[in-house]
């Protein structure tokens, strides 16, 4: 496992990179509910004109092998994690977990308590990879309230942020 890991904002330079890391429609839909495989570079300029939304690269030895955002709405209080994707040479390693805890990291300078994220409910991977992160299912009735403007049922986590 590489030793020297550490997040960086996203440039567009990645882009390309991280979309090949999109194997098929279901990694599609897992990592951003998009239909189109391979999606056009350009999705993330469009994704990234929110002030709110900070994007990140993993890098490790030099390598790019992680993508993650994190959303924050101070007025609702709130910071999700999303759009986590890794490459896949590296699925399976751990690779998951390191992002998720320097994500997690970086959404605690936002001073709020908790980090929320959601996923397919499929996705069995990422939800055992998030409960390893220390994220909890919350509770049924506020996903459903949450669920109601989504386009899918997703599963809701929620985990305290680091102090």
């Amino acid at each position: 496992m590489p030793r020297d890991c550490a997040l960086h904002p996203f440039d567009l330079v990645y882009g390309s990179e991280v979309l090949s890391w999109v194997l098929d429609s279901n990694d599609s839909r897992n990592w951003a509910n998009l239909a189109d495989v391979p999606a056009d570079p350009s999705i993330f300029a469009a994704w990234h004109t929110d002030p709110d939304v900070r994007a990140f690269v993993l890098l490790c030895d030099g390598t790019a092998v992680g993508y993650g955002e994190i959303w924050i709405d101070s007025q609702a209080g709130e910071v999700e994690l999303a759009r986590i994707l890794v490459k896949p040479a590296c699925r399976g390693s751990g690779m998951g977990r390191r992002l998720a805890d320097l994500l997690l990291a970086e959404a605690a300078k936002s001073g709020l308590p908790d980090a929320f994220l959601r996923v397919h409910p499929d996705n069995a991977t990422a939800i055992a990879c998030y409960h390893h992160a220390g994220f909890r299912r919350i509770d049924a009735g506020t996903a459903s309230c949450w669920n109601r403007s989504q386009p899918v049922e997703y599963a809701w986590l929620q985990r305290s942020l680091p102090t």
